[in-house]
């Protein structure tokens, strides 16, 4: 049904579409009003698309830095773990150490991007 028809047209061309043709004007309807909101959601979606990758490129960055970080200090205290060890200190106790010297690197630099983000 053409959309430019007045109301007497359009109740007379209405009278005249058999079930076959209704489909087919519900489609052309549909695909012209879902055409125009779907080519700026295309847009929305890149903008995500690109904003999503390069915050987990962010944070896999971020991952590998801290790994690097706590790596180092972990050589750096190497002599201090295995004098630990003869003494008798528990495995888990000097692995508890580690992690927390590493949580504690992590928090603070969380704090840190959450200070300096703010405006």
């Amino acid at each position: 049904m053409p959309i430019g028809l007045g109301r007497a047209h359009q109740s007379a061309g209405v009278r005249a579409l058999n079930p076959m043709q209704w489909v087919l004007v519900a489609v052309q309807v549909t695909l012209a009003v879902t055409l125009p909101i779907g080519a700026g959601l295309l847009e929305n979606r890149l903008r995500t698309t690109l904003l999503s990758r390069f915050a987990a490129t962010a944070v896999t960055l971020a991952c590998i830095g801290l790994y690097g970080t706590v790596s180092f200090l972990t050589r750096l205290r190497q002599r201090e773990v295995g004098v630990r060890l003869a003494l008798g200190a528990p495995r888990s106790q000097i692995v508890g150490r580690f992690l927390g010297q590493g949580l504690r690197i992590a928090v603070l630099g969380c704090i840190a991007g959450l200070l300096s983000d703010s405006p």
